[in-house]
């Protein structure tokens, strides 16, 4: 649901038309908007809010009041969206249009707000005592706003859906009045006890949307040295510039709008890798927003297999060779092609072959990348790690950094 972060703060009190404000350093949070209130008045005759509001080049967009005209009390609101609220910090509002003696104006602060302009909005004004109602629709989690403003007798003006909560003196016979409340999908009115010479405005500023990672890769798992992985969104308003599966920081991002496609880094020897076989998940991220989806992790060409009493001793085990003795539930991982493990670290195979293992020890996630030359008699050498790493990162193992052919 929208929330406050600053609530209505004049700027200019009985200013001259053509008068500018300086705004301030607007207070931090997601998706902000910067509302502008804008009250003009004439002693006798017509008024009516200005046309445009800028500031460093940034339009405000009009949302609802009387930008047209109105008798003696005119009053308006605006809007600067989270994108441009960057860029108008510290800077000077300049109003223009406006049609009166003197404006008045004020400034609030939102955050969590769907930015776009909000179309349930509504307008009454009244050059007598009287109720001014407006019918106006409301979404779900929203934020429903009335402001009126009063030019007689410094009248504080009740309200109902929302009720008033606050009010801008600006003399001592005009005044601005407010409230805002959460509301919730429904259509009512709100009405406001106007004074002789008043106008009132209502809106209803629906809620950002959720930010979602609706999928990862179809109904494919994501496997760790791949790349053009995909992502599909909804609800982000910023560029994604981040995608961490497990943890690792994956590389190559490009989000080309609610879809995108990122590369998973292959393991490392002697770097921590996520664990292998299990839903892990895939966090992307903007620069304040994020979402998150569980999605199967894997190695392609690789079995996984769970240790279970792990061999330390037969040196015809594959797990007797690594550097960190293996313990019940690490994990070894072999190249599906080349052979059938077991649990306790042997394997199966029907030919003389060059191949990798990999041991993921549970309890410090870190991956270990051995290379083995087996023939018919069983393992005959291990290929000194720190070449097997080398080969790895240079990519001299193809493009698929498991395969062994080039040992």
């Amino acid at each position: 649901m929208p929330t406050v972060l600053t609530n209505w703060t004049l700027l200019q009190n009985e200013a001259s038309l053509s008068a500018t404000a300086t705004l301030p350093t607007f207070s931090a949070g997601s998706q902000r908007i910067v509302e502008i209130l804008i009250a003009c008045y004439n002693g006798s005759g017509a008024s009516r809010v200005s046309a445009s509001a800028t500031a460093n080049g940034q339009s405000a967009t009009f949302i609802v009041g009387y930008n047209d005209t109105a008798d003696r009390t005119s009053i308006g609101v605006y809007q600067f969206l989270e994108s441009q609220i960057s860029s108008i910090n510290g800077q000077v509002l300049t109003t223009a249009g406006a049609s009166g003696s003197q404006k008045s104006v004020a400034y609030r602060v939102l955050s969590g707000c769907k930015q776009e302009l909000p179309t349930a909005v509504n307008r009454s004004a009244a050059t007598a005592n009287a109720t001014l109602t407006m019918s106006l629709t409301r979404a779900a989690s929203s934020l429903t706003t009335v402001a009126s403003f009063c030019s007689v007798g410094g009248a504080v003006l009740a309200s109902t859906n929302p009720a008033n909560a606050g009010n801008l003196t600006l003399t001592s016979n005009r005044r601005i009045s407010h409230g805002s409340a959460a509301d919730t999908a429904n259509t009512s009115n709100t009405t406001v006890s106007g004074q002789a010479y008043t106008a009132a405005i209502a809106w209803n500023r629906e809620p950002a949307p959720a930010q979602l990672v609706t999928n990862i890769n179809g109904s494919d798992p994501v496997s760790g040295d791949t790349s053009g992985n995909t992502f599909v969104t909804s609800g982000f308003t910023e560029t994604i510039t981040g995608v961490a599966v497990g943890g690792l920081s994956c590389t190559s991002v490009v989000d080309t709008g609610n879809a995108g496609t990122f590369t998973v880094p292959p393991p490392v020897h002697t770097q921590t890798y996520p664990e292998v076989g299990i839903n892990q998940n895939v966090v992307l991220s903007g620069a304040t927003q994020s979402a998150t989806l569980a999605k199967l992790f894997v190695l392609n060409g690789f079995t996984r297999t769970v240790l279970d009493n792990p061999e330390l001793v037969d040196m015809s085990f594959f797990t007797a060779h690594f550097t960190v003795p293996p313990v019940n539930t690490d994990l070894m991982m072999t190249v599906t092609a080349d052979l059938t493990p077991n649990a306790r670290g042997g394997f199966e195979t029907n030919e003389p072959k060059k191949t990798m293992v990999l041991h993921w020890p549970r309890s410090t996630g870190v991956m270990y990348i051995y290379g083995f030359v087996i023939n018919g008699g069983g393992i005959v050498a291990v290929i000194d790690r720190t070449i097997v790493a080398q080969m790895i990162k240079a990519k001299f193992l193809s493009a698929r950094f498991y395969k062994c052919a080039n040992f």
